[in-house]
C-alpha cells in the first residue's frame, strides 16, 4: 500500500498490485513504474501539478492512475471522475488504451473530453437551450465564419465597406465577455482592452461607434440564430455561472477528481474557468494538472508563443525521458526556457543497442514527389537491420505544422513553388478533420467521423446534409427568443421532431431508409448510398417540406464524386504505411530526420 488518501466518499487506497497490473496492460512486462518520480504521482490523491519532460510518459502514468482508481468506481457518494485535455487526439489516446479495460470510466457519472466538450456540455449549450428554448444550431468556427461572410457580403461601400476591408479582425475576432457587473462587451480574442481601431481623421466618435454598434448587433444576430464560435462557448460559460452559482457546487458534487492533461496549451480564459469552477474555498475536488511548460505551443491564435498561462502549485516532477538517450537530452535541455526549480533538468534513460541515427532530408519543389519513398526506404533499411520491428506497435508518422494552403491564396504559393503537406501527399484538411459540414452531398457521405466505431458519426453526417439542404432553400420552423416568436434553421432534432410529428405517418419508413445507408457507407457502397439518398430527396423530402428546390441545393447535391482518402499512405510491395497528420494531430514516432541525400 503506497498512498492513501481520505475522501467525502470513502477511503481510497492505490495499491502496488493495480500499479503493476497497469503496467503489464499499457506496456506489457517491464519497471516503467518503478521510479521514484512515477509512483509518488500515481499514488498522490491531493491537489497537485506534474511537470513532466519530454517522453517522461506522463500521460501513461495518469493511465495508470485511472486504472487504478476505476477499481473504486462507483464511488460512494455517486461522484466521478473527470478528464480533460487540450486535443482530441489526446482524448482519443485515453479512450482507446483505457476505454477497453475500463468501460465504466465511460458511464456516468465520469466524463473523458476536450476542454471545449466539457465546456459546451455541462455549461454553454445548457444555458444556451435554457434561455433559448432550442439548441444552438452549431458550434463549429468554419459554419461560424461562413454565416458572418454571408451576413457581411451587403456592405459593398460606406464606412462598414472601409471598416472590413481594412480593419477585418474588428469583424472575425470579434468575441463577447462579461464585465463585472454581468454585462457583455466585445473583446478581441480575449484581450482584456474593448476592441479599437486607428480612427480616420474625417471620422466623428459618432461614426466609430456606429461600426462598434453594428459589429455587436451582427454577434446578437449569429446568437440568436444558433451560430457559435468555439470562443463564445466560454462567454455562455461564465453567464451561465454568473447568473446560477450553484452549478458549480454541482459540478463539484459529481466530480471528485479532475486531471488536465496538456495543461501548458491551455488559455487564460481555459485556466481560468476551470479554476472558477473547482477551485473555490469550500470544494472538495481534486485537480490534478499535468504537462510541461516548456513544450507550450499555441494561444488562442495558434501562434508560438513564449510565456505560458499556466502557474503551477504544489508540483512534482518526472524529469527522466524513456523517449530521449542521454546524448539527445542534453541537447533538448539547453531549450528549457523555464527552469523552475533550479534542478529541473531532462534527464534522458532510453538505452539503445544500436542508435538510429537521426536523418535530416533535404528536398524542394521540383524533388519532393521522392520524400515518401524515401521515408520508407529509411524505415525498411531500420527494419531489415532489426532497429525497427516489421510489425511496428505505433503507426509512422508524416506531419507538418500546416497541411494546405487557404483557397484564396493556394494558385499564388504553388506558383512560387512553396510547399505545404498537400503539395507532398494529396493531403485535404476535410479528410483528416472532424468537420461536420460539406460543400456536397458525396462529402457528408465519405468524410464521417471514422474513429467512432458505431453508426452514430455516419447517422449525422446524413441528417446534417439534409438538414443543410433545409437551409439552402429557406426552410425554417416556428419557436421562440426570450418569449418573441421567431423562425429558425432545422437542426438535428428538431428535424426529427418534425418527422416523428408528422401526419404522414413517416418516421418508421424513415428509421429504416437511415438504418440501411448507414449499413451501406459501412460497406463502402457510397455510389449506392448517393443514388437513394438522391431520390429520397427529390422525392420524399420535396414532398413533405413542399420545396421547389434552388440552384444552391441543386448544386449541392450533383453528381456523385468518390473522394480518396489520403491520411494512410500504403506501401506497395514493402507494405509499410504512413500516416498523415498536422500537428498535434501526429504523434511523432518517427519523424525526425538528420542525414544528407
Amino acid at each position: 500500500m503506497l498512498a492513501v488518501k481520505q475522501s467525502v466518499m470513502s477511503k481510497i487506497e492505490i495499491i502496488q498490485e493495480h500499479i503493476k497490473e497497469a503496467e503489464i496492460y499499457l506496456l506489457g512486462k517491464g519497471s516503467f513504474f518503478e521510479t521514484k518520480e512515477r509512483v509518488p504521482f500515481i499514488t498522490n490523491l491531493e491537489t497537485c501539478d506534474l511537470l513532466a519532460v519530454p517522453g517522461s510518459g506522463k500521460t501513461t502514468a495518469l493511465l495508470a492512475k485511472l486504472y487504478c482508481l476505476e477499481k473504486h468506481l462507483p464511488f460512494g457518494d455517486g461522484s466521478g471522475i473527470l478528464v480533460l485535455s487540450h486535443t482530441n487526439s489526446t482524448i482519443d489516446e485515453i479512450r482507446n488504451k483505457l476505454l477497453p479495460l475500463c468501460p465504466t470510466l465511460s458511464e456516468y457519472p465520469n466524463f473523458i473530453g476536450t476542454i471545449q466538450n466539457f465546456i459546451n456540455k455541462f455549461l454553454a449549450i445548457p444555458y444556451f437551450t435554457g434561455i433559448n428554448k432550442t439548441k444552438p444550431y452549431r458550434v463549429d468556427a468554419d459554419k461560424y465564419y461562413s454565416e458572418l461572410k454571408r451576413k457581411l457580403a451587403p456592405y459593398k461601400s460606406g464606412d462598414m465597406f472601409y471598416v472590413l476591408k481594412k480593419y477585418p479582425d474588428i469583424f472575425y475576432k470579434a468575441r463577447f465577455k462579461l464585465d463585472e457587473n454581468e454585462n457583455h462587451y466585445l473583446v478581441k480574442e480575449f484581450e482584456e482592452t474593448k476592441l479599437d481601431f486607428t480612427k480616420p481623421k474625417n471620422w466623428t466618435e459618432k461614426q466609430k461607434q456606429a461600426i462598434l454598434n453594428r459589429v455587436n448587433e451582427i454577434k446578437i444576430e449569429l446568437l440568436r440564430e444558433g451560430y457559435l464560435h468555439y470562443d463564445d462557448c466560454y462567454f455562455l460559460a461564465a453567464k451561465h455561472i454568473k447568473k446560477y452559482p450553484f452549478v458549480k457546487q454541482i459540478l463539484q458534487d459529481r466530480f471528485s477528481y479532475v486531471f488536465v492533461d496538456e495543461m501548458q496549451d491551455l488559455d487564460k480564459h481555459q485556466i481560468g474557468i476551470i479554476d472558477d469552477i473547482f477551485v473555490t474555498e469550500n470544494s472538495k475536488t481534486v485537480i490534478q494538472r499535468i504537462g510541461d511548460k516548456n513544450q507550450a505551443i499555441y494561444n488562442s491564435g495558434k501562434k508560438v508563443k513564449v510565456e505560458c498561462e499556466w502557474k503551477t502549485r504544489n508540483e512534482l516532477f518526472i524529469t527522466g525521458s524513456n523517449r530521449l538517450t542521454k546524448e539527445v537530452a542534453e541537447i533538448v535541455d539547453s531549450f528549457v526556457l523555464d527552469r523552475q526549480p533550479s534542478y529541473y533538468k531532462v534527464n534522458g534513460l532510453r538505452k539503445l543497442k544500436e542508435i538510429i541515427p537521426p536523418h535530416l532530408i533535404l528536398f524542394n519543389w521540383d524533388n519532393k514527389d521522392k520524400l515518401l519513398s524515401k521515408f520508407k526506404e529509411i524505415i525498411k533499411g531500420a527494419q531489415d537491420l532489426g532497429h525497427i520491428p516489421k510489425i511496428p506497435k505505433d503507426p509512422f508518422k508524416v506531419i507538418a505544422w500546416s497541411g494546405e494552403w487557404k483557397e484564396e491564396e493556394r494558385e499564388d504559393k504553388i506558383k512560387k513553388k512553396q510547399i505545404r503537406l498537400e503539395n507532398i501527399c494529396n493531403y485535404s484538411k476535410e479528410q483528416n478533420s472532424k468537420k461536420e459540414d460539406f460543400d456536397s452531398l458525396s462529402k457528408y457521405l465519405q468524410l464521417f467521423d471514422r474513429e467512432r466505431k458505431t453508426l452514430e458519426s455516419i447517422r449525422k453526417s446524413i441528417l446534417n446534409a439534409l438538414i443543410h439542404i433545409l437551409k439552402l432553400n429557406g426552410e425554417k420552423y416556428p419557436t421562440t427568443w426570450k418569449g418573441k416568436y421567431i423562425e429558425r434553421y432545422y437542426s438535428k432534432s428538431s428535424f426529427i421532431e418534425f418527422v416523428q410529428k408528422s401526419e404522414k405517418n413517416i418516421y418508421e419508413q424513415f428509421k429504416q431508409d437511415l438504418y440501411c445507408w448507414c449499413i451501406d457507407i459501412i460497406q463502402e457502397r457510397y455510389k449506392e448510398v448517393f443514388d437513394s439518398m438522391n431520390n429520397f430527396i427529390k422525392t420524399e423530402l420535396k414532398d413533405w417540406f413542399n420545396i421547389s428546390f434552388c440552384q444552391d441545393s441543386i448544386s449541392f447535391i450533383g453528381t456523385f464524386q468518390k473522394i480518396e482518402q489520403h491520411d494512410e499512405i500504403k506501401g506497395d510491395k514493402d507494405e509499410i504505411k504512413i500516416d498523415v497528420g498536422t500537428y498535434p494531430t501526429g504523434q511523432v514516432h518517427l519523424a525526425a530526420f538528420s542525414k544528407w541525400i
